[in-house]
């Protein structure tokens, strides 16, 4: 699966290191659970929700490439989208109702968007002029969600984003930058169709254009003070937190500086304050586990890793279009990741007033009857079979192997086995699943057409 252009692009923008870490992760023990997790819960939440009309942080920016198609009719004015914290105030909210459903499902952790790049921090921080302190008198919209998580069993993790782009709303385009054909990797259909940005890429709020500020050291410390505080502010007042999900360095423009400063936070400090905790690697550089985007990696990370894709369809945050992609589409990425030992981060959206759509409960059901059957070839498992051994994605306990047949195939070929099977089995009926001995060593296992699942069989095979 190749890399998602539009992800490439936003990483280059924010800084995001998405694919070092991993290898040297922390051995605290109270962290070796993120290793085995398998699948966690993502979700994208915040202001931009309200008119439900745009993406999340992204929806701001004019011109941007990846949304050549819209010609900006998925977009909206900055100063129209920082309108909507005075009408954010979830009246719904009752996280514990995400998290008996996420937990029923199979999800072993939940990681939610404290402050996305807009800077609309969903707890009242003392830091800064753009969180429920400030917008919606006081309430803290992550104490229940860390409560819910913690009922329910499920681990808890906060997504922080160091920019902020309100905060640094003056030194900063609204417009994204005049389009590199190649560097943007512009699509051809778009260049024939002229549709390539050529323009100024300076715009402010009301997207007319500007010259930007250039920040100086004065700013750079507050703004960074800032960051630190509300780092700060999320892992002492809530209890233990078992993930921190950054998203960027401070911001862009500091790494043009001669004279950088240091990080808003080291990981040393954040490990002093949560000991047991599991860092990305998006803001330092370096992390506990690698973070792939909307792709599956060309070859199998070292150490820990989770790849991160979106469910509901068109964008991170909440769009009323409100639909999900199927089960066998989400079924068939947790087997590719579980096959080499990683963890799927599924995204989902909650709605303004703090409810889950219909299909985000309707997945759920699905996914959690196929994980009653089947949980015990996703968790508890190792990988290390596939592609070499066997030609689809595959996990092992023990002399039991599972060999998911994704794609809908009808037939699994396993490769350098000296022995014959003692059985295998279609594990969502029982049945005998016939397999034999190919002319060169091979051993072919085929399921009958009625055998085919609707959403993602496993075989079950027991080796002597």
């Amino acid at each position: 699966m190749k890399k998602d252009n539009a992800a490439s692009v936003q990483h280059e923008l924010i800084g995001a290191q998405v694919e070092n870490g991993g290898a040297g992760h922390t051995m605290h023990p109270d962290a070796q659970w993120f290793g085995e997790a398998g699948l966690g819960l993502f979700l994208h939440w915040g202001i931009s929700s309200v008119e439900g009309k745009v993406d999340l942080s992204w929806g701001m920016i004019k011109n941007t490439p990846w949304n050549w198609r819209f010609q900006n009719t998925d977009k909206m004015k900055p100063v129209e989208y920082y309108a909507q914290a005075e009408r954010f105030d979830p009246e719904a909210y009752d996280p514990d109702l995400w998290m008996a459903a996420a937990a029923d499902a199979g999800f072993k952790y939940v990681v939610l968007t404290t402050k996305h790049h807009d800077g609309y921090a969903l707890w009242p921080s003392q830091f800064g002029e753009m969180s429920t302190r400030t917008h919606m008198h006081g309430r803290d919209l992550l104490r229940p969600y860390v409560e819910a998580c913690r009922r329910h069993g499920l681990k808890v993790g906060f997504y922080y984003s160091p920019p902020d782009w309100y905060y640094c709303r003056e030194y900063r385009s609204w417009g994204y930058r005049k389009w590199d054909v190649e560097k943007d990797k512009i699509p051809q259909q778009c260049i024939d169709l002229g549709l390539v940005y050529d323009g100024p890429g300076n715009l402010d709020m009301n997207w007319e254009p500007c010259e930007i500020k250039k920040p100086d050291e004065d700013f750079l410390k507050d703004f960074y003070a800032y960051i630190r505080g509300q780092v700060i502010e999320l892992l002492t007042w809530y209890g233990k937190i078992d993930v921190i999900w950054f998203d960027g360095t401070p911001d862009q423009w500091v790494a043009s500086e001669e004279k950088q400063l240091d990080m808003p936070i080291t990981i040393e400090e954040i490990r002093a304050l949560q000991p047991g905790i599991a860092i990305n690697p998006r803001m330092h550089g370096t992390g506990d586990f690698v973070t792939p985007e909307c792709y599956f990696p060309a070859e199998k990370p070292e150490g820990w890793w989770e790849g991160c894709f979106i469910w509901n369809n068109g964008s991170w945050g909440y769009t009323k279009n409100e639909g999900y992609k199927p089960i066998p589409w989400m079924l068939n990425l947790l087997a590719k990741h579980r096959a080499w030992e990683g963890n799927l981060l599924m995204n989902c959206a909650p709605r303004p007033d703090g409810r889950m759509p219909e299909n985000f409960y309707r997945r759920l059901e699905e996914l959690g009857r196929w994980m009653k059957i089947h949980k015990e070839a996703v968790f508890d498992i190792e990988g290390g079979l596939w592609p070499e051994t066997t030609s689809v994605p595959a996990t092992r306990r023990g002399k039991t192997w599972y060999l998911f047949m994704t794609d809908e195939r009808v037939f699994a070929i396993v490769h350098g086995m000296k022995e014959m099977p003692l059985s295998a089995t279609y594990m969502q009926d029982g049945s005998p699943v016939s397999y034999k001995k190919c002319d060169n060593g091979d051993i072919m296992f085929i399921a009958d057409m009625t055998q085919r699942s609707e959403e993602l069989g496993v075989i079950r095979v027991e080796w002597p």
